[in-house]
């Protein structure tokens, strides 16, 4: 049984009794020793920390779990359960906590006391526990360390997280899927994540924290990023992994507010931390520079780069290891940061996607309704397991581009989201980074340099005056052109060499949405369903899936 005080876990009795060290809010200098001494990565050219992931470079989508039963045997209702995550009786967790516990038996763990949330009246504060230092430096470039003398230890945090990578789950008697997960109890205000060493748990789980806090105070969490013009115009970006989310809004012009999550309140927007996680296998200077310098800054974590051992220089084009590399920094590395990390109401919405089938154009107009349609869908293509073959993809859907992370029904979000799209005129985009007209594989994905050419199209008004046409079975509008940018890039169909097999590809992923929003209809109120239930059209009769081979 682990140490409960005032029904709550104990965590500083554990340390106490359990641990041979606690290292507490250990600066930046004193994690690189700690990450060289422990032999858990190696300081490369120019500053940055360079490590490793192990076998899990990437999220564990399946292995994400939710305590809502409580000691006493009742239910938490308000909690949403979904197909990523699964409920797990208080039993199970008590065991497995206790379990966990005895795995650091006699172990040093690093601490550190920080603030999710840029905002005072907003933010959480936080205790996180991390098995390894370099996970604990990982957390001061995200999150802002609590710096009031004495406050760190005489004050019991809004949540806590736990992070032990080294600690694996016996699936038979934990009733995990796997070694590895990530189990929310909002009764303990905890967060257990082990198994994995992908830093992004510690990001996912902030933001799970958030997202049940938050609504109760007005406020609707997201997960996206958001720059700010000089006119004071805000762009909010919202996207899943590899989608380019935030690569774009680290503009040259502008100047960045948040890269993970923000949260929305009746002031404007907020950063939930300081920090920015980037993919950078194949970084170009020229195309993403600030990114780039950061990856020669200290202080930054180059995750799974490769390094030459002697001369200890980096080379982002090798993608052996995983393509899903990552360089996790500080706003501070960035030239032109908002440095309160927060701004005014967004003024554009963009909702970026790496459409592997080639049907999406590179860009779309899309109405509140639409907007939001394509939010709880959530469409993306992902490549496989980061494959080092890139024509290995599936589609997949991600209700709000983060699923995981919700801890109440997606509709709660929907609705409140579409009352401030429109209470604020926000215009909405459609954004693909993927392929236009040919599918992955065959194709060529979209540059960088046209898909920012397409926002600052948005963003300067020169769309104002061009003619639109709207898809009919989408919904969406399209430019007929836009300055910059081939017009072949707004014209999938003129792309596609095979006009038929372009419409078999278009009417197959017209079906996954209709499908997708079918599976999950019954969560979402009549007045939303009814709403968005005609926003894609399909005729039954258009498109016979089966006779062309597909399974859907």
């Amino acid at each position: 049984m682990p140490e409960i005080k005032d029904g709550k876990l104990d965590l500083k009795a554990i340390g106490r009794k359990y641990l041979r060290q606690v290292k507490r809010n250990f600066s930046a200098p004193l994690l690189y020793e700690e990450i060289v001494r422990s032999k858990k990565g190696r300081i490369a050219h120019m500053g940055p920390v360079v490590i490793r992931t192990g076998s899990h470079a990437e999220r564990p989508l399946d292995d994400q779990f939710i305590v809502r039963e409580t000691p006493a045997g009742g239910i938490r209702e308000v909690l949403w359960c979904h197909k990523d995550r699964k409920e797990m009786s208080w039993a199970h967790f008590e065991s497995l906590y206790s379990r966990l516990i005895s795995y650091l038996e006699d172990k040093d763990v690093y601490v550190q006391r920080c603030y999710a949330g840029s905002v005072p009246e907003y933010r959480m504060s936080l205790r996180i526990v991390t098995e390894t230092a370099w996970h604990s430096l990982f957390v001061r470039n995200f999150f802002e360390p609590v710096t009031e003398t004495g406050k760190a230890e005489a004050d019991e945090p809004d949540f806590s997280i736990i992070h032990i990578p080294g600690f694996r789950a016996t699936p038979s008697v934990d009733g995990t899927r796997s070694s590895a997960f990530s189990i929310l109890n909002l009764e303990q205000k905890v967060i257990l994540v082990a198994g994995t060493s992908y830093a992004g748990e510690i990001l996912r789980a902030a933001f799970t924290a958030m997202n049940y806090m938050l609504p109760r105070n007005a406020v609707i969490p997201m997960r996206c990023s958001a720059n700010v013009g000089s006119a004071g115009d805000v762009a909010v970006f919202f996207g899943r992994k590899g989608t380019g989310k935030t690569t774009l809004a680290i503009d040259p012009e502008r100047s960045l507010v948040g890269d993970h999550a923000l949260g929305w309140s009746e002031k404007g927007l907020f950063s939930f931390d300081r920090g920015c996680y980037a993919k950078i296998h194949q970084l170009s200077p020229e195309d993403s520079p600030h990114i780039y310098q950061s990856t020669r800054t200290f202080g930054t974590i180059l995750e799974n780069v490769a390094i030459d051992p002697e001369t200890r220089h980096v080379d982002l084009n090798d993608g052996s290891l995983t393509r899903n590399t990552r360089a996790a920094f500080s706003m501070s590395c960035l030239p032109n940061p908002v440095t309160s990390r927060t701004c005014g109401h967004p003024r554009y919405f963009f909702l970026l996607t790496r459409d592997a089938l080639g049907v999406m154009p590179a860009l779309v107009r899309l109405s509140p309704e639409l907007a939001i349609y394509y939010l709880l869908s959530g469409y993306t293509s992902r490549m496989t397991a980061e494959a080092k073959d890139a024509a290995e993809t599936e589609d997949m859907f991600d209700t709000r581009f983060g699923v995981s992370a919700l801890t109440l029904p997606p509709d709660i979000y929907a609705d409140t989201l579409l009352e401030k799209i429109r209470k604020h005129d926000i215009r909405c985009w459609g954004l693909n980074t993927g392929w236009v007209g040919e599918p992955c594989g065959k194709g060529r994905r979209v540059g960088i340099t046209h898909s920012r050419a397409l926002i600052r199209a948005v963003l300067s008004g020169a769309l104002a005056d061009v003619r639109f046409e709207t898809d009919p079975v989408f919904g969406f509008e399209v430019p007929e052109v836009c300055p910059g940018v081939p017009d072949a890039l707004l014209d999938p169909r003129s792309v596609a060499r095979d006009k038929g097999e372009y419409e078999v590809r278009a009417n197959r992923l017209a079906a996954e949405f209709i499908r997708e929003f079918s599976r999950t209809e019954h969560e979402i109120p009549e007045k939303i369903r009814s709403m968005l239930s005609h926003v894609i059209s399909l005729e039954d009769s258009y498109f016979d899936p089966e006779s062309f081979g597909f399974s859907l």
